[in-house]
């Protein structure tokens, strides 16, 4: 085994249950933890094998893992936004909330679909797919800053 898998044996070893915890945390379905705690230890090893010095890799591996789970928890709050589960916008309300709820789902919806289509597809990229500006790019096959303008 190999100095690099070692050190990162031994995070898993050692980091590997406040990981967990720490997803748990912020995430309710075991398979989104399990995604959580599989991609920061892959960072990690990454990092470690393009010889980036991790000098305090329980205060790394916490950021990387927040972070990605605060990004999974936007995600699905994006996306129960326009799932298709959601009721209708045009059908009757129980109460004052929901009224409120799809008056404001309808209305974006409408918004949305008056953009124009590349507009359409970046603002949907970025706002309910929680993409970044690259990643944007690369999907569209456009330069970040022309995804950034059209945002």
């Amino acid at each position: 085994m190999s100095p690099k898998e070692e050190t990162t044996r031994q995070a898993i070893e050692h980091y590997g249950p406040m990981v967990v915890q720490m997803a748990w945390r912020i995430l309710p379905e075991a398979e989104e933890v399990n995604d959580i705690y599989q991609d920061t230890f892959l960072q990690f090893h990454a990092a470690i094998c393009k010889g980036e010095e991790i000098e305090f890799p329980k205060a790394w591996l916490c950021r990387v893992a927040l972070r990605a789970a605060y990004k999974r928890q936007r995600q699905r709050r994006r996306l129960t936004l326009f799932d298709e589960d959601t009721p209708d916008p045009r059908a009757p309300a129980t109460d004052a909330k929901e009224l409120e709820r799809n008056l404001l789902l309808g209305r974006v919806r409408q918004l949305v679909a008056e953009l124009p289509e590349r507009q359409r597809e970046v603002f949907v990229l970025r706002n309910f797919e929680g993409r970044s500006f690259a990643e944007i790019a690369t999907a569209l096959g456009c330069s970040a800053e022309t995804a950034r303008a059209n945002e």
